[in-house]
């Protein structure tokens, strides 16, 4: 395992980036995971309430807020598996270096479409943190601050990706490494 890494400083740069990435995906899954649990838990209240009861407004906006966390969360991890932003078709008929260049391509224009929501997504969340939902009070800004924060964990897995090109290796199999035994 040492003389793998040893190898070149990127490769040891992946091997870094690799663990950092496993745990920011399992922050981002879980806190996922917890969002898709609110959302459904409101659902499941607010049609609750519309039969039995009076309709909660707050329960819409709360489904609606834990949605978008879960959508800006689950891109961060749909980067780093390459599951969201290429069509498959279309990456599939590709080969060599045209593959290679659709593949840079697409890097580039989804880095800079991640580094915009970073840009305007935390401008945007200042404006929001002074204002309230009209239903229930709530402030925006615990909808909005979840687009620079998802913003930022694309582009953790974007600059990931960047380094596990240049070490010449993929994500799986420096998962792999790590679990034999780590870097040392």
């Amino acid at each position: 395992m040492g003389e793998y890494m040893e190898k070149t400083g990127k490769l040891k740069l992946a091997f870094y980036m690799v663990r950092i990435g496993d745990r920011l995906e399992a922050l981002e899954l879980f806190t996922g995971s917890v969002s898709i649990i609110i959302f459904v838990g409101a659902i499941f209240i607010n049609v609750v309430s519309r039969q039995f009861f009076t309709a909660v407004a707050s329960a819409d906006e709360i489904s609606r807020f834990a949605y978008i966390w879960a959508v800006f969360l689950g891109t961060g991890v749909g980067i780093r598996h390459h599951s969201h932003y290429m069509i498959d078709v279309v990456r599939g008929l590709l080969k060599g270096g045209v593959a290679k260049a659709a593949d840079i391509l697409t890097w580039a224009i989804t880095t800079v479409f991640v580094l915009t929501l970073i840009m305007y997504g935390f401008p945007y969340a200042m404006v929001t943190i002074s204002r309230f939902s009209q239903p229930s009070g709530i402030r925006l800004i615990f909808s909005t601050i979840c687009i620079p924060i998802g913003g930022i964990a694309m582009l953790y897995f974007l600059l990931e990706q960047a380094a596990l090109a240049l070490a010449g290796t993929n994500l799986k199999a420096i998962q792999e490494k790590l679990q034999e035994g780590g870097t040392k």
